[in-house]
This record gives structure tokens, sequence and C-alpha cells, in this order.
């Protein structure tokens, strides 16, 4: 067994902004069966570029509260989300919503006619948006950042 170390020549000093660069390990990791392959290489990524981030439409903001820690979207308290207001909004994306001037971070769905803002924690009953509700979708949430295992 080994354990630590990679392989050097696999490495890449990634400049992510002006100032700010990372380590980049240029190989694919399974998470499903362990894979021997580790010929695919991709030797420069920009993550702005691309996770949308340099988009003028973009905006990240940071999650409080855990109405969306479900089994199948899981966006914890204390996330940070990239909203793009570029795309158009429709049943099934998670969107930022302004209802009644209060923003929510949803799954948006058409029931019945209606609008309904749907969390993914099951503790949480679904918002059914009425006639006189006042309902912007201000963005679609396009990427979601946490850390694994530690509070936020």
């Amino acid at each position: 067994m080994i354990v630590g170390g990679s392989s050097p020549e696999r490495v890449t000093r990634l400049v992510i902004s002006e100032g700010v660069t990372i380590n980049y390990l240029d190989i694919r990791i399974s998470a499903g069966f362990p894979s021997p392959a580790l010929d695919f290489s991709e030797n420069d990524i920009d993550l702005i570029r691309e996770l949308g981030l340099d988009k003028p439409s973009v905006y990240i903001m940071r999650v409080d509260g855990n109405s969306m820690e479900g089994k199948d979207i899981y966006i914890p308290n204390g996330a940070f989300i990239s909203v793009d207001r570029s795309i158009k909004a429709v049943a099934g994306h998670v969107v930022l919503a302004i209802l009644n001037q209060e923003f929510t971070i949803k799954t948006l769905l058409r029931k019945n006619g209606r609008y309904v803002l749907q969390p993914e924690n099951p503790d949480f009953k679904p918002i059914i948006v009425s006639g006189d509700d006042e309902l912007i979708i201000w963005g679609v949430v396009d990427v979601v950042f946490y850390r694994v295992g530690r509070k936020l």
C-alpha cells in the first residue's frame, strides 16, 4: 500500500485569478469503482471560466439555513453558491427567488398552474405561491461550494 505522495509530472500550478494559484493534479478520480487508468491528462484548467464565474451575470452568495439539505440536491447551511441571472429558470431548476421581498433558495416547480418553491429537506414544507404573493426569480443556482466534513 502506498500512502501520500503524488507524481510530480502530473502536478500543475494553475493561476485562477490574479495572484491566486492552486495545485492541480491532472488525473480523473473515480467516484465509482477504482480505475487503474491514469493516462487521461488535462494540463490546464481555468476554474473561473470552467465554473462560469467570469460572467457578469454570475453572483456568489452564502447560504443561511438548511432547507436545501436533501437527498438528491444538497446545499448545506454556510455553502457558497453561484447564481446565474442569464439562465432562464424552468421547473426543476434550483433558483434564488424573491418571495414577498425575501430571498430564498428552493427548487422551482409548477403544479396545477401555480408555482411551488420546493425545499429539498423533508423537514420543511413547500411554499405554494398564491395570486397575492409577489414572486421574482432572481437567478438560477449553478454551482455549490462547500467543505466536506467540516463546518463552514
